[in-house]
């Protein structure tokens, strides 16, 4: 009887320790997930700061080019008119 009680309590023991291993692989990942989402947000944040650059770029671009445009649109009203 006791042959079958050590038996048992090592198993026990043994799956605990499984177990144990288990959640602390679990919580390994989650560590390395977390930190690789922060890179992922810092990289979404970078690309959002370019893409704004970019849009403000482009907006200037836009009214350069419309006040270009009426530069030249108006001269060529004053050209004909003449």
């Amino acid at each position: 009887m006791n042959v079958k009680l050590f038996i048992l309590t090592v198993i026990n023991f043994v799956l605990i320790f499984i177990a144990l291993l288990m959640i602390a692989g679990c919580m390994h990942d989650n560590k390395v997930l977390r930190g690789y989402n922060e890179q992922v947000q810092k990289s979404v944040l970078e690309i959002r700061k370019e893409t704004d650059e970019t849009q403000a770029q482009v907006r200037q671009v836009k009214t350069n080019s419309d006040i270009v445009l009426r530069i030249v649109t108006e001269g060529m009203f004053l050209e004909e008119e003449k």
